[in-house]
């Protein structure tokens, strides 16, 4: 019978480990690729029955509260307003873009705040399930807002590279899309007395698809 050296004992336990390794990160790969779904029960695992159907435009919120804050200078806050996205199912989290974001009776008076782009914006939109009916919302490709103010006549934009949103599931008053976010100033298109930051915090409640609505698997 064949006595295998050190050596090869020690290739072989090396094997076995990088083998376990990778069965390790392939589980955890695939338990991380579970599709996101819009479920009308707080469920681990959305039954089909409880799946809400995804038309156009189908993530909307109307907006609870929001502010636009620049540090020591000028607070903005816009009520009502409403934020909306098309979502696709896929192998992980739903994806698509943000279709609208707009902002309506502003104070102080003279003051707005828009999108570079009313409709049609040009976000990117990312819901992913994070346990609990409840999951998180990335707006990616440079989220912007553009402040104008009449007095003091000022232009501010601000952007990120992405802004993290929390989604909060559950009925009516409760289902809601929130954040508060740090933007920085784009100095060529801002006025100088713009802040170099501002952030922006603002809670949504979702209408659509349905309520009641849980971010789930």
């Amino acid at each position: 019978m064949e006595t295998l050296a050190p050596g090869r004992r020690a290739g072989t336990g090396l094997l076995c480990l990088a083998l376990a390794t990778l069965a390790l990160l392939f589980a955890a790969g695939h338990a991380a690729a579970l599709p996101t779904k819009l479920c009308k029960a707080n469920e681990a695992s959305c039954s089909k029955a409880n799946t809400w159907t995804l038309a156009p435009e189908n993530f909307k919120g109307t907006i609870s509260t929001m502010k636009l804050v620049l540090p020591g200078y000028l607070t903005v806050s816009c009520n009502p307003g409403k934020f909306a996205s098309t979502l696709a199912e896929g192998a992980g989290p739903l994806t698509g873009e943000v279709f609208k974001w707009n902002f309506f009776n502003c104070t102080p008076e003279g003051c707005g705040i828009s999108t570079p782009a009313t409709e049609g914006t040009g976000f990117s939109a990312e819901v992913e399930a994070t346990g609990g009916g409840n999951g998180t919302m990335k707006v990616g490709k440079a989220p912007t807002l553009v402040l104008t103010c009449s007095a003091p006549a000022i232009t501010c934009v601000y952007s990120a590279a992405s802004i993290q949103l929390s989604v909060q599931g559950g009925g009516v008053g409760v289902a809601a899309i929130s954040t508060e976010s740090q933007l920085n100033k784009d100095f060529f298109k801002s006025s100088l007395n713009c802040t170099q930051t501002a952030i922006y915090a603002a809670k949504h409640l979702i209408v659509e698809p349905g309520l009641p609505v849980y971010v789930t698997n």
